[in-house]
């Protein structure tokens, strides 16, 4: 202990000398650190600020505002965007320039069979309601969720002095199909095939398809009632009856007001095929639905007093 008090006092100078060296080259190395970092998000930032200028200088009739996601907060790839970018501007161009026949031909063949089944459809529920009063349109594009954008589509300001009477705020799905970019409009994003049967109690269920809104989706579904009675699936008295459940638990109740009830009725040995509305918001795409449940199916329509049953289908 003597000898190691000694060696101290004897070197304590050197050893506080190599203390305060190993601090400062600990602090030397921590702001080299900071500082690469902080040029690595600059430059990060700077060629995706970069990106969307160069798009919006490419572009004459559409801008993008952001290239964050307005309902994740995720940032889109400057790939992607620049293809989206391409296939709005290119539709809101041949709108301005009264191409209707190029324009309709951008759309998506699910979006023409749900929404404007021949190009007269387009002309007069699309392209008349925002392109028809000979001023040239521009669009405000952010980037909303998965391959939807929100687009506000206005009077180019240059061309009226600065007044627009014109203001639509849509939400257009760019689909990329073997390289070829096609779009969805009118809030419609698109068809997905389930194709899935599941049979209950002798009675048998297809999920055959459903159409994909922003604000709700469209089940169609084929039932084939194969017990010996007659079924009701529900009797539409309760609103909250029928539904979707995701994999939150959450249910998504069906628009009950929207469905003919004559086609929950279905007898012995009969089918019926139904088309349901379920009120489901795109916000979040980690959201997947697991099932349908019908919550009130009666076996027996003799029976005025028989206990309901719950079908669950699952997807």
């Amino acid at each position: 202990m003597h000898k190691l008090r000694k060696f101290y006092y004897d070197n304590k100078y050197k050893i506080w000398g190599i203390i305060a060296f190993i601090i400062l080259l600990i602090g030397i190395i921590q702001v080299t650190n900071a500082i690469l970092a902080n040029n690595n998000k600059l430059n990060n930032n700077t060629v995706e600020k970069n990106v969307i200028e160069n798009i919006n200088s490419e572009n004459k009739d559409t801008y993008f505002s952001t290239d964050e996601s307005v309902v994740s907060g995720e940032k889109i790839d400057s790939n992607k965007l620049e293809k989206a970018s391409k296939a709005i501007e290119e539709f809101i161009s041949e709108c301005n320039n009264g191409n209707i026949e190029k324009a309709y031909n951008l759309l998506t063949d699910d979006c023409k069979n749900e929404m404007y089944q021949d190009i007269e459809k387009f002309t007069n529920y699309y392209y008349n309601q925002i392109f028809n009063n000979n001023t040239k349109k521009t669009a405000i594009i952010e980037n909303w969720i998965l391959n939807t954008y929100k687009v506000t589509i206005s009077d180019d300001i240059m061309a009226t002095g600065g007044v627009s009477t014109t203001n639509v705020q849509d939400y257009i799905t760019v689909i990329e199909d073997d390289d070829i970019l096609k779009i969805s409009l009118n809030n419609y994003i698109g068809k997905e095939e389930i194709n899935k049967v599941q049979v209950v109690n002798d009675i048998e269920f297809e999920i055959v398809e459903k159409d994909v809104y922003m604000d709700y989706e469209i089940y169609t579904i084929k039932v084939n009632n194969n017990t010996e009675n007659n079924i009701v699936l529900d009797d539409l008295t309760n609103t909250k009856s029928i539904y979707l459940e995701d994999n939150n638990g959450v249910k998504h109740y069906a628009k009950s007001s929207e469905i003919i009830p004559n086609l929950l009725k279905i007898n012995k040995g009969f089918s019926t095929q139904i088309d349901i509305k379920f009120n489901r918001t795109l916000t979040d795409e980690s959201i997947e639905i697991n099932s349908i449940v019908f919550s009130a199916v009666k076996f027996n329509t003799n029976q005025e007093e028989q206990q309901k049953q719950v079908i669950k289908i699952d997807l």
